[in-house]
């Protein structure tokens, strides 16, 4: 099954028309017909946030693994709610499958930023 294929899947899931899921994403109805046909390939952002809106697997909805619908992620055992702090669950659903060293790379960068803001939050309170 192909991405537009899965598209279509969740509408006809939740038993919406093409016109309810395109107000629902902020898209038009046209546009909604074109990715369910093939003939348009949704966005990064689009796949995200239909991911995001309808609670659907972003690697399910990407690349047609696992589930079609989310189970809570879980970081240090911590679930992580997508509806209240859906960054940290788009974050975490993204590398879940990454390689290990791909995360050491995410972790190194990620700590570098922390590291940078800190900095600047400190100079900005003495300068």
């Amino acid at each position: 099954m192909k991405i537009n294929d899965r598209i279509k899947n969740i509408r006809l899931k939740k038993g919406l028309t093409q016109q309810e899921i395109a107000d629902q994403l902020g898209v038009k109805r046209s546009y909604i017909s074109m990715l369910e046909s093939g003939k348009n390939i949704p966005s990064e952002q689009l796949i995200l946030n239909i991911s995001r809106t309808f609670n659907v697997s972003y690697e399910w909805l990407k690349e047609g693994k696992g589930e079609m619908f989310c189970e809570p992620q879980k970081a240090g055992g911590i679930e992580i709610d997508k509806e209240k702090d859906f960054v940290t669950w788009a974050i975490m659903t993204m590398l879940k499958d990454m390689p290990e060293d791909k995360k050491k790379d995410v972790l190194k960068y990620t700590e570098e930023k922390k590291q940078l803001a800190d900095f600047l939050k400190n100079k900005k309170r003495t300068g």
